[in-house]
């Protein structure tokens, strides 16, 4: 049996330095274009997706590649400790690597920024290649891991040198994302990590943060004014092109500035989260997560709390991550927006599960929140605006209404009978000891927040507050794919092709209790349900608005007339205003007054629409992308698409082969002479001309 347990073990203050590649610009393929062609004995001309120009791209080309760190020197005076900063420029990732992988460097981290979608990528190939290089005798051995749904989570290379070095390297994916390579020779390792997964935002904002600017060289500056023909203040001005154009023929020794001032600004940042989360009372992980579960037990957790496999898998069948539907499609125009101040962080000051007391047939009499139990029962939900209780299918939720069996939390059964559900029958029960370990968490991090003074310190404890209670659900399951394994066992592995087998494996976690995230996200769905019924009371029925992922491109409208056509995270990036409000996972910035939105009203009224707000979330959910003739949209399973005047989910769309609804384009016109003021007149926007 597993042990969730404080941990009492000496920190350690980590070794760390960071790398960035500059590249040049890669290319972007020609896509599809479907072109009418008249066939001899067919009537009406066919549309053919005729062949791109080119199909493949040329090779990436490096720049250079920087490493930076900062090492205590000693001084003559014995007292103080002066840190001496080390930055080296590499002309080839293998010189880069050469360096890094040294006897006095072993156990160090190495950190680039984001590295897992590029960089990450390339030194992980660079490794590979060096090692099998060096493999002179001996076997080797390649293992890939795979979650559930088939996307790889870990790569492996390992071999055994002419000299009798064994030499292993074990990479964990995000996708198709490196975000942690581990190289490992003998007793010596080395760590490559992506350093987004411990600072969740851009560099540039990461810098801001911490009283530094990207890009903010005097040299690098005066060089983008010169080459773009005009001031040029902050490299956040440039475009994509301008930012192309810069990386391609910047001068090298400028482009080293620039890359030193990046590699600066993400140390200088690890080392003041370092100094952070030790003053806390933590130690320095490879992930936020990692680091808040860290800081949870080495400092908040009073007990040990022991953890069983067969009772998380029944606490996932009663873990729902949130609460995400439309309610109503026609909000009127006075509509307002409500939010939950740090919500999960909330749940998490309410008594959680602990350790189990009780096993019985019957739900307990206490009607307290300290009598936390997880029921197997028939439950059955009258007709009603709001159903409150969660029910999945296909690894769909629904809040329907009607009669089903299940596995609900405590907080899940009291709200429910609270609101008029009908409790049929209990089949069994499992009572937990409450504890409040999490809530000295919650109120300790949420008011350090509160008081802080600093950008970045809001911003760590921020992450801190949102990134502990889902590592409880951790998931266990992998499956790993073994090259010429050492044993074969038929009876858990199967043979894919002639030395290559798939094998299950289940990792042990100690810290994995589901229970304690089921109820959690339990209280906020009913936090958000009271709210829900109180908007009700006032006669404000909800609603809920659609979100669009970062790459879906906009339609919209400046003060001034001008239409902008670009990715919702450029205009986020480039135009928005300082973000207003950090809440929970949610982020909400303004691009100012008389900003209007190409899109359609809840009538299907087509034109242009004010843009009070953007808002920014995290979502978990798979993404689809969604191609039609008419365009694309990047849309999760939880929303809808209009084909045909109703509402289809994007399952549904793929499998009946649809075709989506889109705002109109003005139509082309066939003729040499256009009159544009005559063609744009029916169309509400300005065209300025200079």
């Amino acid at each position: 049996m597993a042990v969730f347990n404080p941990i009492k073990s000496t920190r350690k203050l980590r070794r760390f330095g960071v790398l960035d590649l500059e590249w040049v610009p890669g290319e972007t393929l020609p896509t599809l274009v479907n072109t009418l062609v008249k066939v001899e004995g067919i009537r009406t001309p066919v549309k053919i997706p005729l062949p791109v120009s080119k199909r493949m791209t040329s090779a990436l080309k490096l720049r250079l590649a920087g490493y930076y760190d900062q090492q205590a020197r000693g001084s003559d005076d014995e007292d103080e400790v002066v840190m001496e900063e080390c930055y080296r420029r590499f002309n080839s990732i293998r010189e880069q690597v050469d360096f890094l992988l040294t006897r006095e460097r072993r156990g160090d981290w190495f950190f680039a920024h984001a590295g897992g979608l590029a960089d990450m990528q390339f030194v992980l190939d660079e490794l590979l290649s060096e090692i099998k290089e060096q493999l002179r005798s001996g076997g080797t051995r390649s293992s890939t891991s795979y979650a559930p749904d088939g996307s790889k989570t870990s790569e492996e290379e390992s071999g055994v040198t002419a000299g009798g070095r064994c030499w292993k390297i074990k990479a964990s994916f995000s996708g198709s994302s490196a975000i942690i390579v581990h190289v490992i020779n003998g007793k010596n390792a080395w760590h490559f990590v992506d350093s987004y997964w411990l600072l969740r935002d851009s560099l540039a904002n990461i810098g801001k943060a911490i009283g530094l600017k990207k890009g903010d060289d005097p040299r690098a500056l005066a060089w983008m004014t010169e080459r773009f023909g005009r001031p040029i203040k902050d490299f956040e001005e440039l475009s994509p092109d301008e930012r192309k154009v810069f990386y391609r023929d910047v001068p090298i020794e400028i482009l080293e500035l620039y890359n030193k001032l990046d590699c600066e600004i993400l140390w200088k940042a690890i080392s003041q989260f370092e100094t952070e989360i030790v003053s806390l009372g933590g130690q320095l992980q490879q992930t936020i997560a990692s680091t808040a579960m860290t800081l949870f037990r080495r400092t908040f957790l009073q007990r040990d709390i022991f953890t069983s496999e067969s009772l998380n898998q029944i606490s996932q069948e009663a873990y729902f991550a949130s609460r995400v539907e439309v309610f109503n499609r026609n909000p009127p125009d006075d509509f307002l927006i409500y939010d939950i101040n740090s919500s999960f962080p909330y749940a998490m000051t309410f008594p959680l599960p602990g350790n189990l007391v009780e096993y019985r047939l019957t739900l307990p009499s206490d009607e307290s929140d300290d009598c936390i139990y997880l029921a197997d029962a028939t439950v059955e939900v009258p007709d009603m605006y709001l159903p409150p209780l969660p029910y999945r299918k296909d690894n769909r939720v629904f809040f329907p209404v009607g009669k089903w069996r299940s596995w609900f939390t405590s907080t899940d059964i009291r709200l429910a009978l609270r609101e008029g559900a009908v409790l049929h029958k209990v089949h069994q029960v499992y009572v937990f000891e409450s504890f409040r370990d999490f809530k000295s968490y919650a109120d300790k991090i949420y008011e350090l927040r509160r008081v802080a003074t600093t950008d970045f310190r809001k911003l760590v404890l921020k992450y801190l507050l949102n990134s502990l209670y889902g590592k409880c659900s951790e998931s266990t399951h992998k499956q790993e794919m073994l090259i010429n394994p050492d044993k074969i066992d038929r009876e858990t592995m199967q043979m894919l092709q002639p030395g290559v087998w798939l094998a299950e494996k289940e990792a042990k976690i100690s810290h994995r209790h589901v229970i304690i995230a089921a109820v959690i996200t339990a209280i906020a769905r009913r936090t958000l349900y009271d709210l829900a019924k109180e908007c009700m009371r006032q006669e404000k029925p909800p609603f809920y608005s659609d979100s669009v992922t970062g790459d879906r491109t906009v339609v919209l409208r400046s003060p001034e007339g001008r239409i902008v056509v670009d990715p919702i995270e450029m205009v986020w990036a480039k135009r928005g205003r300082d973000v207003s409000s950090y809440r929970g996972e949610k982020e909400t910035c303004v691009l100012g007054e008389g900003w209007t939105a190409l899109a359609k009203d809840g009538g299907g009224r087509e034109g242009w629409f004010p843009l009070k707000r953007i808002i920014r979330h995290k979502t978990r959910k798979t993404a689809y992308l969604i191609s039609s003739k008419k365009g694309q949209v990047h849309v999760t399973a939880d929303h809808s698409l209009v084909v045909g005047g109703r509402e289809v989910k994007p399952v549904d769309f793929i499998e009946r082969e649809m075709e989506f609804e889109t705002v109109a384009a003005p139509p082309p016109v066939p003729a040499e002479e256009i009159d544009v003021l005559e063609h744009v007149k029916g169309f509400e926007r300005t065209i300025h001309t200079t």
